[in-house]
């Protein structure tokens, strides 16, 4: 069983300092990694990118996809380990390492890399199914990517696409799981929280069209909106208000 890691990039040091030391600590003969770097490429959104690599390369990528952003990193490769016997015991699965259920709690393992603090409230000691998940580090077989591929409409930008590739993982009876392992997001909270911009906004207004008909909300690990239009767009415009005055 190979791994092939995928990575879009545009902070050469957030790369250097974290996901690439912690990725020469696996074993090579069952990884490999490959490095997207959007502003080389002119890539609009992660969807294209993913999408376009990965039809390119089709031939050198492993049996198991794992997307993650520049700024992940780990100790060991238990995590990977687990993924794996995950994957090989049922390959129709789609595998993170935060996401949210449908009352709206989210749950991680995820720490912050220099205080080892939790970046959520709420951990984890097994595996957890969940409606969508997070884009920092999602794991799932090259067949399932395949027959779903990141929606590159709905998600022309950078944000939401895992969440997109959730909901439609559900909508054709693929479950989503959080996977209980520690790894690292980021070096220190230093974000000031999430900011909402337009193109988030656009791509959750375009996720509660397309799934209108099968879900009452959209349920994303940063943001709950309704699918209802008048709902969702009341909602969007008070996000929108709110970011002005931020």
């Amino acid at each position: 069983m190979k791994v092939t890691f995928i990575c879009c990039y545009n902070n050469t040091d957030e790369l250097n300092s974290m996901l690439l030391p912690s990725f020469n600590i696996l074993d090579k003969n069952i990884c490999n990694i490959i490095l997207i770097n959007t502003y080389e490429k002119g890539y609009k959104s992660a969807a294209q990118a993913y999408n376009k690599t990965v039809k390119e390369q089709i031939d050198e990528i492993g049996d198991i996809l794992i997307f993650c952003h520049q700024d992940i990193a780990f100790d060991d490769s238990t995590f990977l380990q687990n993924i794996i016997s995950e994957l090989t015991k049922e390959p129709k699965q789609i595998l993170g390492f935060a996401g949210i259920n449908g009352e709206g709690t989210v749950f991680s393992n995820l720490k912050y890399q220099e205080s080892k603090n939790f970046i959520t409230r709420n951990q984890i000691t097994e595996k957890k199914q969940v409606l969508s998940l997070d884009e920092c580090c999602i794991a799932t077989s090259k067949d399932v990517y395949q027959q779903l591929l990141f929606d590159e409409y709905v998600c022309n930008h950078w944000h939401l696409y895992a969440v997109e590739l959730c909901y439609n993982a559900n909508s054709n009876g693929i479950p989503c799981y959080i996977m209980p392992d520690i790894i690292y997001h980021k070096k220190k909270n230093n974000n000031g929280g999430l900011f909402s911009d337009k193109h988030f906004l656009k791509s959750m207004w375009r996720l509660t069209r397309k799934y209108q008909k099968k879900s009452c909300q959209i349920f994303a690990p940063c943001y709950i909106c309704s699918t209802n239009p008048i709902k969702a767009i009341a909602k969007i415009l008070r996000t929108c208000i709110k970011n002005i005055f931020r």
